[in-house]
């Protein structure tokens, strides 16, 4: 009857190659055991495997999450699903990404995917970066000039209204 060495401690616990603060001591488990094991493992593996690609199907941007972080996420999971072997196109991922967004993109979606033959995630990515940057600009030059504007109407009343007298 074959086994697999590994040290195991009094306290039930295994150590597998670290030292422990119990009296440790060599034991066999025999393969019905270690197959009992791996059969757990496996089971916990699609478990795990079946909610990273739920997270991953069901991911959806809040509009007060920045896109930095809705990224960062999206990423996570794919790292995760990759490490667990699952593959997923490039196109899935930017595809994922732009389904993903929140209602305040519906009208740069449609811009993402036009007149494309392929989507890749790093350009769909960078454009959508690159469009929450500009809005972010034109947001900031826009209550700036605003603001110049009504100082020169203020300005431009006062001066008329003088005028008139």
């Amino acid at each position: 009857m074959g086994g697999t060495k590994f040290e195991s401690c009094k306290c039930n616990s295994s150590v597998f190659g670290k030292e422990c603060s119990c009296e440790c001591a060599e034991s066999v488990i025999s393969q019905g055991t270690l197959g009992k094991a791996r059969g757990l493992y496996q089971a916990k593996d699609i478990t795990n495997r079946l909610l990273l690609k739920e997270q991953f199907c069901n991911l959806r941007m809040d509009e007060s999450t920045k896109i930095y972080d809705h990224l960062s996420t999206l990423n996570n999971i794919i790292s995760e699903l990759e490490c667990i072997k699952v593959k997923i196109d490039d196109e899935d991922k930017a595809l994922r990404l732009i389904l993903s967004l929140p209602p305040s993109y519906v009208h740069f979606k449609p811009a993402l995917m036009y007149g494309k033959e392929s989507l890749s995630f790093e350009e769909v990515a960078t454009k959508i970066i690159y469009e929450k940057r500009r809005i972010k600009s034109d947001e900031s030059i826009s209550s700036s000039s605003m603001l110049l504007t009504r100082s020169w109407d203020n300005g431009k009343k006062i001066h008329a209204k003088n005028m008139s007298s």
